[in-house]
């Protein structure tokens, strides 16, 4: 494997007509193997620090019986992890998710008409379709995440979707554990839980996470409403603060400072006729590009809600977000200008490479600045440094956790495109946002890198100062492996081939004190 580097990078938009994602497709196809501890061979030592165990979750499988997803999101959940007991050695698992959904798809040899986003092939019925609007989401592929119960003393490891409702899972073998749809707190008869999100965030100084609901109106004239809600358990929430709005717009992820959770509702909106026509969630969502972004603050401790607006855009996935000295709350996050990178998801063009190629899904790095002085917004864009034309151009982004609500510097992400002729061509990318100076990029032909996880090493001298893991699937080799990346410089420290073809993955987190 040839690794580029940021100088040989000006080789990428010579070759217009070359295919670089070779492969890329097996990435949306089942494999319906599960595996424990596997013991993994890295080709150089592991650093002697590294010690936890690293979760990710993803997709698993495409099908059952006669019936396919056609939506990536849509497909079963598969958990993988990597343990690091810290002597040197490694241990691989992947299992599925054994959820409602799963088990009685499984025990049919057919799809379970559960809600989904898009729907399958061939597909429901209408019955079917209207029976599934009626039940709770289900199918938990989107992240993992850690919440802390006070009273029992206990670690609670949980998998998330966009929905309210979650599933308990035991770390170390992966097992599904139940299913919790906790008590959403004050939730009137005259509202219906239809959206949360898979990025709960951690409260400063606390051992809660932040939240939010949204609810749907179920009474004409009545507004629907968001909950923002403190997570104190897996079971025990409470209500921070609510706010209504007159529409019901998707909210992947939000930010949190110190004294303050910030929601951007980008104008991304859920027709609710068309979804009552239809019973299908994809067709009744709309994205306006003129519309502004509505954007609330929410102070923790008092619950006080300021409204203000910015301009249109689309934004999934927030990076970080601190208090300054001057009244300020900066928030940064990668923005589309269009939501070409949610309508790629189908697998069908995903499978075709000239179809996948017609995407354009560039996403600028932005900077939000809040002024709460003057209820304000401010935007800085990171543009490309001159050097380097993709470190601007990521998402998927991880920083250094113990810079979490601090200023900071450093964020690493997937560009995806990166020669925008080939989709499938993705790099993994360090953006300097402190000057643009230090801009780096991982980059090896026919290799797809997945959401890398930064851990940072223990009493560490700079926020750069620790590894990237990343697992990577070759397109060539049609084989993944598990690499650890230097963040100064980029470059590989070590990997490892993982014994069997891995699906895409989505989001995961590593767990220092988990081995």
């Amino acid at each position: 494997m040839k690794i580029f580097s940021a100088v040989l990078l000006v080789g990428w938009f010579t070759c217009t007509l070359c295919a670089y994602d070779t492969g890329f497709e097996k990435l949306y196809e089942s494999n319906n193997h599960e595996i424990e501890d596997y013991p993994l061979i890295f080709n150089d030592t592991l650093p002697s620090w590294l010690r936890g165990t690293y979760i990710k979750n993803g997709l698993g499988r495409f099908e059952v019986g006669h019936r396919r997803f056609v939506n990536a999101f849509d497909t079963f959940a598969k958990l993988s992890s990597w343990k690091f007991p810290g002597n040197g050695s490694c241990f691989f698992s992947t299992k599925f998710v054994y959820s409602d959904f799963y088990n009685k798809s499984i025990a049919t040899n057919d799809i379970y008409p559960d809600p989904i986003l898009v729907g399958v092939d061939p597909p429901f019925t209408q019955k079917q379709k209207f029976a599934a609007l009626t039940r709770r989401i289900d199918n938990m592929n989107v992240n993992i995440y850690r919440y802390y119960n006070a009273e029992t003393k206990e670690q609670e490891y949980v998998i998330l979707n966009d929905c309210w409702k979650l599933y308990r899972v035991e770390p170390k073998t992966l097992t599904t554990l139940q299913a919790v749809d906790a008590e959403i707190p004050e939730q009137e008869f005259e509202y219906k839980n239809v959206m949360s999100s898979a990025h709960p965030v951690p409260e400063p100084g606390t051992t809660n996470h932040i939240e939010y609901v949204t609810s749907m109106s179920l009474i004409p004239g009545i507004k629907h409403k968001v909950q923002v809600i403190r997570i104190k358990s897996t079971n025990d929430r409470e209500q921070i603060a609510v706010f209504n709005v007159d529409e019901l717009r998707y909210m992947h992820s939000f930010a949190v400072t110190k004294n303050y959770a910030v929601f951007f509702q980008s104008p991304y909106k859920i027709n609710l006729e068309k979804l009552f026509m239809t019973a299908e969630a994809f067709k009744a969502l709309e994205y306006s590009n003129t519309d502004p972004i509505e954007v609330y603050m929410v102070e923790l401790k008092t619950g006080k809600v300021t409204h203000m607006q910015t301009e249109n855009g689309l934004l999934m996935h927030f990076i970080n977000a601190y208090e300054t000295d001057n009244s300020e709350i900066i928030t940064d996050a990668p923005v589309y200008t269009n939501i070409n990178m949610i309508n790629i998801t189908m697998i069908d063009i995903l499978h075709n490479a000239t179809e996948r190629n017609k995407f354009d899904v560039r996403a600028w790095l932005t900077r939000f600045i809040i002024d709460l002085k003057t209820n304000t917004i401010k935007i800085k864009k990171f543009f490309n440094s001159t050097h380097l034309p993709t470190a601007s151009r990521i998402d998927m982004p991880t920083i250094n956790e113990n810079y979490r609500f601090k200023e900071y510097c450093y964020v690493y992400g997937i560009a995806k495109k990166i020669d925008d002729v080939n989709f499938g061509r993705y790099a993994l990318a360090k953006k300097d946002l402190c000057g643009n100076t230090t801009d780096l990029v991982w980059y090896v032909e026919n290799v797809v890198p997945t959401e890398a996880w930064f851990v940072p090493r223990p009493n560490g001298t700079s926020e750069d100062d620790g590894v990237l893991l990343s697992m990577i699937f070759d397109g060539v080799k049609l084989q993944n492996s598990l690499i650890l990346v230097d963040p100064k410089t980029m470059k590989t420290i070590s990997a490892a081939v993982l014994p069997i073809r891995n699906p895409a993955t989505t989001h995961g987190r590593f767990f220092s004190d988990l081995f």
